[in-house]
């Protein structure tokens, strides 16, 4: 029997230019005795089967194909004489696989033989590319659901990935939890997204997320969520602004600022929230579903959707919340008038619809707080509302790549991911980190093995499922053998320890290098290396280190002295008074251990020495990070000494100004780390040397 095999489909076509009316086919023809068909005429039957490989005929043409001497031919679907059926009324968006059935004449004649029939596994988007708006949805192969996207750089389809109404959302530093009302699944929580801007301002088209709080006060919108100018809430979707209409109409989902898979909800979406709690509304909306309807619905929507958590001030018993929905009093901002007002009382959110004839306007939805009914009205698109996401589609199955797996001692991790069903496919990509490897980039279960020098990974977990295309993230940290088994170092007759803090290899006890001068004295670029000891005696140097004005730390490199900055400005390492190999931190170098240590309010506690020469009261001191850091005190400009006992102060490479320079500090009674900047280079502080 002959046969054809390796079929290969492209679409010829781009979203935005006519409909295309054919795509590429190629194949391979063989014959019963396993040898290609080669150099021959062949005839083709090719039908479109509709849901399964015995599914309904929609479509069928024939043409002849020219095989070449591999039995290779290639030919356009679409290009044939039709027989049944018209190739540009393929449904090919309907929700249903598609199949080819392939039939061949040998001959080049008419008399075809059944070739078998293959899923169309490379869907051809371009082919309803012609008559799709941006948020429609097409469904593949096996379900495989995409959304039409069109942005700066042109029209996309991005796959919708797997997500379960009920499951929380996580997008940009907040969780958001949903909640599934009829066959919608909505946001139970306001977004607070974007970087808080005072009221008297317009948000503006800057690449910002931007946002109000009520009453200026970022705990409100902690609370409440933010407040967003309706071309914001869009993100100025076609052009669109708070003052004029925008250049094309906008229909479809609008992402604006929800995150991915979600958008702005639209009048239709809010009416049929409405309609679905409350049947009244249904009655209202019926002749114009997506309208204001004269702007008062239901009899006791607004009490399902509100909130029963005491925050709205005065008590309505009719409110239930009995929709899951939780509409919170976050009040609005009256922009012309600059003013907040209602928090406690009203709560209005922006649909993504403007008005017909006033282009400064568009359409909200008004909660009151002894109102059980709900207000679809417009309002002055300038005013600050609530925003509300809704999910552009539901599916299930999430990918899940596993737990971040952190400070890994070794060099390999073990991965596991959500596993794959029968017909499904995953696989790992690294994202950042260079020389890693995965052992078996296709298993959910794999071994990750980290590369020579990196020691933080992303990976990337991407799971082909019935529900589409879904993707997670992984962390993998390894602890570094930054001190390369290197206990102590000796300098200049002195003995120093080391400690390993996360990626970074410290000396683990101040600096005490140098000729002691008097504290009275200013230290000088004379090639001789000075220190002060607290209150002039060696003995304090011994125990606390040596102090150190700025200049003399850095070692006067690029010029730098106590009332200029260095020039050319330093990069990279600055060795200053540290051994070879080690250098003066710059700030960047102590945030870099801070955050490792959980943070600037809680480092101090667990780089602070838990020797007696700090006072009674050392807040929080444990030293787990073994820095042992001490209150060595400081040489004041006048010359005198303060703080022994109570503060430990550190040199950074950084200047704040000419003549005042980044410090780090710590002291007795709190477990943070402090960075000062505004701190006279001339005064004498410890250094900590970190190794390059």
């Amino acid at each position: 029997m002959k046969k054809v095999i390796a079929f290969i489909f492209t679409a010829l076509a781009f979203v935005g230019l006519a409909q295309p009316q054919k795509f590429n086919y190629q194949g391979v023809a063989v014959g019963a005795n396993g040898k290609a068909i080669k150099n021959a005429s062949v005839g083709l039957r090719l039908s479109v089967l509709d849901s399964l490989p015995t599914g309904s005929t929609l479509y069928t043409e024939t043409q002849s194909a020219s095989t070449d001497a591999a039995g290779q031919f290639s030919i356009y679907l679409g290009a044939g004489t039709a027989t049944a059926g018209t190739f540009a009324n393929i449904p090919w968006a309907n929700g249903n696989e598609k199949f080819l059935k392939v039939e061949m004449d040998a001959q080049g004649g008419a008399n075809y033989q059944s070739m078998g029939t293959t899923p169309l596994v490379s869907v051809p988007f371009a082919m309803v590319a012609g008559s799709l708006r941006e948020g429609a949805l097409f469904y593949g192969n096996n379900g495989q659901k995409f959304q039409l996207e069109i942005d700066s750089a042109g029209p996309k389809w991005t796959a919708i990935q797997n997500f379960s109404c009920g499951q929380n959302v996580s997008y940009a530093g907040e969780s958001y939890s949903t909640i599934q009302i009829g066959n919608q699944c909505w946001f139970s929580k306001n977004l607070n997204v974007g970087s808080m801007i005072n009221g008297s301002g317009d948000q503006t088209n800057n690449a910002v997320l931007e946002k109000y709080c009520y009453n200026n006060n970022a705990t409100n919108c902690s609370t409440y969520g933010g407040l967003y100018q309706w071309a914001e809430a869009i993100q100025y979707k076609n052009g669109a602004n708070n003052d004029t209409f925008p250049n094309s109409v906008l229909d479809g989902n609008v992402k604006g600022i929800c995150p991915q898979g979600w958008h702005i909800p639209s009048s239709y979406e809010w009416n049929f929230l409405f309609s679905y709690i409350d049947s009244s509304v249904g009655t209202q909306i019926a002749l114009n579903p997506g309208g204001l309807n004269g702007g008062i619905l239901g009899f006791n929507a607004g009490a399902k959707l509100k909130s029963i958590s005491g925050l709205w001030t005065n008590f309505n018993p009719a409110n239930s919340n009995s929709s899951g929905f939780s509409a919170l009093p976050g009040g609005v901002l009256d922009f012309l008038n600059q003013v907040f007002d209602g928090l406690g009382s009203r709560t209005e959110f922006w649909a993504m619809n403007h008005a017909t004839i006033d282009p400064t306007s568009a359409h909200l939805i008004r909660l009151l707080e002894l109102n059980n009914n709900v207000f679809h009205q417009s309002d002055v698109k300038k005013n600050g509302k609530s925003i509300r996401c809704i999910k552009d589609t539901l599916c299930s199955n999430p990918a899940n790549a596993g737990a971040d797996q952190l400070n890994i001692t070794g060099t390999i991790a073990s991965l596991s991911a959500t596993p794959f069903n029968q017909g499904e496919s995953g696989s790992w990509r690294i994202i950042s980190g260079d020389g890693g490897q995965v052992n078996s980039p296709l298993s959910p279960s794999a071994i990750f093995s980290k590369g020579p020098i990196d020691t933080i990974y992303s990976l990337e977990w991407t799971l082909n499922s019935s529900c589409g295309i879904a993707k997670d993230t992984l962390l993998i940290t390894f602890v570094s053998n930054a001190c390369s088994g290197l206990s102590t170092i000796t300098y200049s007759g002195q003995v120093y320890p080391t400690v390993q803090i996360g990626n970074q290899c410290w000396l683990a006890k101040n600096l005490n290098v140098g000729t002691r001068i008097s504290g009275s004295i200013n230290q000088s670029n004379n090639a001789i290396l000075e220190k002060y000891c607290y209150g002039n005696s060696d003995g304090n140097c011994t125990t606390y280190g040596g102090l150190y004005q700025w200049a003399e730390a850095v070692q006067y490199q690029n010029g730098a002295t106590n009332t200029t900055f260095p020039n050319p400005s330093f990069s990279g390492f600055v060795r200053g008074i540290c051994p070879v190999g080690w250098h003066v931190p710059s700030a960047n170098d102590w945030f870099f251990m801070e955050n490792y240590l959980g943070g600037s309010s809680v480092a101090g506690g667990k780089l602070k020495s838990t020797y007696n020469l700090w006072t009674a009261n050392n807040s929080g001191a444990s030293n787990s990070s073994g820095f042992s850091a001490l209150p060595g005190g400081r040489r004041e400009v006048a010359g005198n000494y303060q703080f022994s006992g109570s503060r430990a102060f550190f040199t950074t490479t950084d200047s704040y100004t000419t003549n005042a320079a980044y410090y780090m500090t710590m002291v007795d009674n709190n477990l943070g780390t402090f960075l000062n900047t505004d701190l006279d280079k001339r005064i004498g502080f410890s250094v900590r040397c970190l190794k390059d």
